[in-house]
C-alpha cells in the first residue's frame, strides 16, 4: 500500500512540474527601471567620425561617440551603423555599443544596444537623436538604460 501511495504522489509530481513550470513562464517579467539621460553632442573629428558633448538627466557628464562601422549599405534615405559612446561622470561613467539608423530626410537616429562595461552593465540601451545643425553635425537626443 505505502509503494502504491509513493508512486501515486511521485506520478502526481512528475505531472505537476512541468505545469507548473510553465506556468512561471508565462508571467511577464518584472518591469524595467529606466535611467533617461540627455545629451548635446557635435563632430569633433571627421576622419574617426567621432563626437563630443555632454549628459544631463540621470548622469551628467561628458559624452563621447564614435561610429564603429556601417552594419548595411546605405540607402538614400537610411544609413545603418554602429557606434560605440562612452559616457564620463563621477560614480555613472558607462560604455555601450549600438546599432540603428540614420535617417537622412530628417536627421532623426535611432538605435538599441547594451551598456558593455561601466554603471548598469548588461542594461539594455535605446538612443534617439536628432540632427539639429548639418554645417556642425550637432545632435540632440537621449539615452534611456533600461535596468532589470
Amino acid at each position: 500500500m505505502k509503494r502504491t501511495v509513493l508512486a501515486s504522489v511521485a506520478a502526481a509530481a512528475l505531472v505537476a512540474a512541468p505545469v507548473t513550470a510553465f506556468a512561471s513562464a508565462t508571467q511577464p517579467p518584472a518591469p524595467a527601471k529606466t535611467e533617461d539621460i540627455t545629451f548635446v553632442k557635435h563632430l569633433t573629428d571627421l576622419s574617426s567620425f567621432t563626437f563630443q558633448g555632454n549628459t544631463a538627466g540621470a548622469v551628467h557628464g561628458q559624452l563621447t561617440s564614435q561610429l564603429l562601422r556601417y552594419t548595411a549599405p546605405s540607402t538614400d534615405e537610411y544609413q545603418f551603423v554602429e557606434f560605440r559612446w562612452t559616457v564620463a561622470s563621477q560614480g555613472k561613467s558607462f560604455v555601450a555599443v549600438t546599432d540603428g539608423t540614420l535617417d537622412t530626410t530628417t536627421g532623426v537616429v535611432a538605435m538599441t544596444g547594451t551598456v558593455t562595461d561601466g554603471w548598469h552593465a548588461g542594461a539594455e540601451v535605446l538612443e534617439r537623436g536628432q540632427l539639429i545643425d548639418p554645417a556642425t553635425y550637432t545632435f540632440t537626443g537621449d539615452i534611456v538604460l533600461l535596468v532589470r
